[in-house]
């Protein structure tokens, strides 16, 4: 299994309506249903305003890259233009 903790920094202000476009878009959704996906949701910081953790659940590297192909992962990247400063993502594979 592979888990990903994904930081988007956003632009000052912009947390909340990010993770909103994402929702709204359905990407949340799409990702939710690809096969190997055993979770994918949210967090907003307690502490940091403008900081969002996208937590994701995947069954191996090959859905993983597979998910990486996908039209709603590349809206992903078109909106982080729009919307974050930054990220940071760490992988952990469990065995």
């Amino acid at each position: 299994m592979i888990i990903l903790h994904v930081t988007f920094r956003t632009q000052q202000g912009k947390a909340e309506e990010f993770v909103q476009k994402v929702l709204s878009e359905g990407i949340a959704k799409n990702s939710e249903a690809e096969e190997g996906n055993y979770y994918y949701d949210f967090y907003h910081s307690a502490e940091k305003e403008d900081e969002v953790m996208l937590l994701e659940k995947w069954e191996n590297q090959e859905v993983l890259d597979l998910h990486c192909k996908q039209p709603h992962y590349q809206r992903i990247g078109e909106l982080k233009e729009q919307y974050v400063v930054d990220t940071v993502i760490e992988k952990y594979e469990l065995i």
